[in-house]
């Protein structure tokens, strides 16, 4: 369920099919010939470097009729209907089949985003601060007086033009006609029976 809610937040292309990874964990027996059989988890989650809008594809997707289709890099739109050619399997509309499943992510989703969860502004920006502070200004290790050496420079002196749309944006505030991706979902979960407010 959380993998469900991150991929959908992250709108990753592979997310629910290349790059993915699913598991199980072992049988058990009960008494002298019952067996328990394991539980399927998804995750961890990897390879993002196509997700919160960095893909420049222009493939549109439709979900339920009440969603108009949009496109990869778009902060709008459910990725799990995403389901021509297979980008996202048909096992992961099925879920949302299942009342418990969607009480769980309702109640998951509720308490990441209120005060003081781990997807607020707050949060989120505090965490892309320091990782973009960390990757902005690193020293070479032989010059350590020097500034703005870091991963970011080195790869944008190798390939101009790729720095895409600030991510907070995407997240955030949106651009264009568009709402931040978290603002998207908040509005937008109950259509697909995941509520966003606290009854």
């Amino acid at each position: 369920m959380e993998y469900f809610l991150l991929n959908e937040l992250v709108k990753d292309p592979d997310g629910y099919h290349k790059s993915t990874f699913m598991f199980k964990t072992g049988d058990s027996l009960q008494g002298s010939n019952s067996i328990i059989p394991g539980k399927v988890f998804a995750g961890p989650l990897w390879d993002k470097n196509k997700s919160y809008g960095n893909y420049g594809g222009d493939v549109t997707f439709p979900c339920p009729d009440t969603i108009p289709s949009s496109q990869w890099a778009d902060p709008v739109g459910f990725l799990y209907c995403a389901q021509q050619g297979g980008q996202a399997p048909w096992w992961w509309s099925v879920l949302l089949l299942s009342e418990e499943f969607k009480k769980t992510a309702s109640d998951t989703w509720i308490a990441a985003t209120k005060e003081g969860g781990i997807l607020t502004a707050g949060a989120i920006g505090a965490y892309i601060d320091e990782q973009r502070s960390y990757l902005d200004d690193q020293p070479y290790p032989n010059d350590p007086g020097s500034i703005g050496t870091g991963a970011i420079q080195r790869e944008l002196k190798r390939w101009p033009g790729l720095a895409g749309l600030d991510l907070k944006d995407w997240i955030f505030t949106g651009y264009e006609e568009y709402a931040g991706r978290i603002e998207w979902l908040q509005d937008n979960f109950h259509l697909i029976g995941i509520s966003t407010k606290e009854e």
